[in-house]
């Protein structure tokens, strides 16, 4: 979709209803911390709560918050959604918001000539629209956006008493780890 200017891709229904609703119930328990900010310094603002889960293709979090989802997610973004623009996970990131804790705005990746994308993905809630530049996409349980990285955006906070829980994922391009079955296979022949 490509709106005022700004590129970004709204994926509906990509994950069965009962993933989603799965989830949702997931998400809406899973333990965070008063410490994420879209900016550097707290004083800066942006401050919401969160956890990262994966930081450069390693889990970050105890074994036991470990869910199946989150390889799932990143095996479809990396071989359905985004396949040959994307090869690895830099980061995913579980971003909690009540009402008046509105995102600011920010961006995830500053360079425009390296191949970076985002991907957001609406875990819990029913309120809250996630910004990107000037256009306004609203929250929706299993909502997939994807957009490179350096366009500027924001999640803001459920207008009501509700609990908004989004991922956010970093996914990069590594040239060496973009292979072909048959390139992998070769590579196999030439080490037997």
């Amino acid at each position: 979709m490509k709106i005022r200017g700004m590129n970004y891709r709204v994926i509906d229904d990509y994950f069965p209803e009962w993933i989603v609703k799965s989830m949702s119930a997931y998400f809406e328990i899973f333990p965070v911390t008063w410490s994420n900010s879209s900016r550097y310094r707290y004083k800066d603002g942006g401050r919401f709560f969160g956890n990262m889960m994966i930081q450069h293709e390693e889990w970050v979090i105890p074994e036991d918050l470990r869910i199946w989802f989150i390889q799932y997610l990143n095996g479809c973004v990396i071989n359905d959604i985004l396949k040959g623009q994307v090869t690895n996970v830099e980061r995913i990131l579980v971003n909690g918001q009540v009402k008046g804790q509105d995102g600011v705005n920010h961006t995830d990746h500053d360079n425009k000539d390296d191949i970076v994308k985002s991907v957001i993905y609406h875990a819990h809630g029913h309120d809250g629209d996630t910004v990107i530049g000037v256009d306004r996409i609203p929250f929706k349980e299993g909502r997939l956006i994807v957009f490179d990285s350096y366009e500027v955006h924001r999640g803001e906070a459920p207008k009501d008493n509700s609990y908004r829980v989004s991922l956010g994922g970093i996914y990069t391009y590594i040239k060496q780890n973009d292979m072909t079955l048959d390139e992998a296979s070769q590579m196999l022949d030439k080490n037997k």
